[in-house]
C-alpha cells in the first residue's frame, strides 16, 4: 500500500517539477532526506525505538549497501521521471532475474534449475508489457534496468554484512538496519545532487516554496518510500 501511494506522490512530484528535465536526482536524494529526519526522530522520541551501537568499523562495512541503496533508489525515480509509473513498474519486476544474474555472475552463488526456470514467465512478462506499453521511453527502461542492478548489489552486499559477528546485535532491529542505510544513502547522494543538478537549486528553492504539489508531494513520497 505504502508502495502504491508513493509511486502517486512520487510521480506527481516529479511531473510538476519538470519531469526528466527538472529535478529528478534532487526529488530523490531529498525524499531520502525525509526518510533520515524520520530514524532521527524515532531514536529520539521516548520508548520508540533503541539507539544502534554500531563501531565505526561497521559503518565502513556497510558503505557498500548505503551506496547500492542510493543508486537503487535515485535510478528509480529516473526512470519514473522519464516515462510512466505503469512501463517503471514493469521493469522493476524483473528485479529477481537481474539478482539470480548477480548472484551467480559476481558472487559465485548457485542457483538451482528450478529458479531459473521461474523467472522464465517474469521476464516474458517483462518483455510482453514493455511491448505493449503505449509510453515506452529507452530513457526510462535504461534507468530502471540500472536500478534493478543496484538493487541486486545492495541484496548481496546485505547478506554479506549481515554476516557479520555480533553486527545484527549492536544494529538492533531491522527498522535500524533500515535507517543505518538510508542514512548512508543520502550522504552518498548529496555530491552527486550538487555535481548534476546543484547549480539548478536556487530554481528549485523557489519551485519548491511557490508549488505545494511539489512540497506537499515530496515531504509525502519520502515518507511513503521509508
Amino acid at each position: 500500500l505504502g508502495n502504491y501511494y508513493y509511486n502517486i506522490a512520487n510521480k506527481q512530484c516529479l511531473k510538476a517539477a519538470g519531469g526528466a528535465a527538472g529535478f529528478p536526482m534532487t526529488i530523490g536524494v531529498l525524499q531520502l532526506g525525509v526518510g533520515v529526519l524520520y530514524a532521527l526522530y524515532m531514536w529520539a522520541a521516548p520508548d520508540s525505538r533503541s539507539v544502534p551501537s554500531v563501531t565505526k568499523d561497521d559503518l565502513v562495512k556497510m558503505l557498500p549497501v548505503g551506496f547500492c541503496a542510493m543508486g537503487a533508489h535515485c535510478f528509480s525515480v529516473f526512470a519514473l521521471s522519464a516515462g510512466a509509473v505503469s512501463f517503471g513498474q514493469i521493469v522493476k519486476a524483473a528485479e529477481p532475474a537481474f539478482a539470480a544474474v548477480v548472484s551467480t555472475a559476481v558472487y559465485g552463488k548457485s542457483i538451482s534449475t528450478a529458479k531459473w526456470l521461474a523467472l522464465i514467465p517474469v521476464i516474458g512478462g517483462v518483455v510482453l508489457a514493455s511491448v505493449k506499453e503505449l509510453d515506452f521511453a529507452w530513457s526510462a527502461l535504461i534507468a530502471a534496468c540500472t536500478a534493478n542492478l543496484f538493487a541486486a548489489f545492495k541484496a548481496n552486499e546485505n547478506k554479506k554484512l549481515m554476516e557479520t559477528p555480533g553486527l545484527k546485535d549492536r544494529i538492533g532491529s531491522v527498522g535500524n538496519q533500515f535507517a543505518l542505510t538510508t542514512i548512508l544513502s543520502f550522504l552518498f547522494g548529496l555530491p552527486l545532487l550538487l555535481a548534476r543538478e546543484g547549480h539548478k537549486w536556487s530554481e528549485f528553492v523557489s519551485l519548491f516554496r511557490s508549488n505545494s504539489v511539489i512540497s506537499t508531494n515530496l515531504f509525502t513520497s519520502g515518507l511513503y518510500f521509508y
